[in-house]
Formats: structure tokens, sequence, C-alpha cells
């Protein structure tokens, strides 16, 4: 009976002593030595946002910048782990707000428009027209009396007759190589999808001659 006891403890024993080294080795296989941490700071921009403002009733053309904006600035901390058999790792430890960026804000113009020497108009309707002119301040023989159909100077290259029931009187008009005129004038021979612009000279009027062009009538409001 004391022979098994003691063959089975000495059989246990013997396990234990086999099972020792392999379980060394398994737990070394898994150590890792750290011989280097470096702790990296890494200060960087952060980029600004950009929120637009869709505006119906600014001229197409004209963006505003309301509110500007600025960058931020971050710091960020890496911890850099070198081990003993020569790999790294790079975790980052923390990432903190410095400067915290502003968003610019951007009213954008979307209403129907027309680019002029003074920048973006607002258009409330464009029209192809015949255009034929008339002059008036000639001291020989101006074709007009100089007055406009309201009682005021006809201003060469500010001043044209229109149908008043397809250009409304007193509208402000862009013309393509002329600029802005005032619709004040009416005439006879004026009538539909026609208008007479007044110039300086019988020459001005003569080499304009009758020209089909598109105008614009400018939403003033």
């Amino acid at each position: 009976m004391l022979n098994k006891s003691l063959k089975r403890c000495l059989g246990i024993l013997l396990c234990i002593m086999l099972a020792v080294p392999f379980l060394v080795g398994f737990d070394e296989a898994k150590k890792v030595t750290v011989i280097s941490d470096e702790i990296t700071y890494v200060e960087q921009n952060v980029p600004m946002t950009v929120e637009y403002i869709y505006d119906d009733k600014v001229a197409k053309g004209i963006d505003t910048v309301e509110v500007e904006g600025k960058i931020g600035r971050e710091r960020i901390v890496y911890k850099t782990v070198t081990a003993a058999d020569g790999s790294v790792k790079v975790k980052k430890i923390s990432q903190n707000c410095l400067v915290k960026p502003v968003t610019q804000v951007v009213r954008v113009g979307t209403a129907p428009s027309v680019k002029t020497k003074d920048g973006y108009k607002r258009v409330k309707k464009k029209l192809t027209v015949q255009a034929t002119a008339y002059w008036t301040h000639d001291p020989v023989d101006a074709s007009g009396t100089g007055i406009a159909y309201d009682g005021t100077p006809a201003v060469p290259y500010k001043t044209i007759a229109v149908d008043p029931r397809v250009i409304p009187l007193q509208s402000q008009v862009y013309i393509p190589g002329i600029g802005q005129v005032r619709a004040n004038d009416t005439g006879s021979a004026i009538k539909g999808k026609i208008i007479d612009i007044a110039m300086d000279s019988r020459k001005a009027a003569w080499n304009w001659g009758r020209r089909t062009i598109e105008v614009y009538i400018l939403d003033e409001k």
C-alpha cells in the first residue's frame, strides 16, 4: 500500500518538473522589455469650417463674409515605446484644444443678376428688344426736344424712351455697352419691345442704327 502511494507522489512530482521549463518558456515568449519611452508634444492648426447662407434677396455674384473665420490650434501628446526587439509603438495619450476655431459665415446671393461696371445688380426682367437712338444735344439739328416725358432733361446715354406697357416708366435699365439708364421718355414710334436711346450727336445715333439687343430691367428694391 505504501509503495503505491509513493509511486503516485513520485509521478506527480515528475509531471511538475517536466512542466516547469515549458511554463517558463511560454512566459518569456510573451515578455516585452522596454528600453526607451519618449513623450512627444505636437501643436498643429485646426481648420475652420465655413457656413453658407443663401439669400434670394441679394444679387447672384455678391458674396459677403458676415463672420470672419479663424483657424484653431491644438496640442496632441504621443508616447513612443521602443522594445528590446526593436519594435516601436506610438500611442496618442491626449488631445487638447488650445484655440477654438471660429466658423466663417458667408452670405451668398442667389437672385438673378447682371454684372455692371458698378458691380452685380439684381435683375427683375430680361428682354430682347429693338434699340434705336435719337440725339438731343446737337447744336444744329437735334432729333428730340431735349426734355423727356417726365419733364426732366433727356441725358445722353442715361435716358431711354420706352413703351410703358413693356418697360414701366422710371425703371432703371442696364444696357450692355451703354450702362445703366432710366426709362423716363416715350415716343410715338416706340411701341412694343422697342427702345430709343438718347445720344449726344447725330453721328453717334446714326452709327448706332437699329440693333437687336438684350436689356435688363433692374430690381431696385
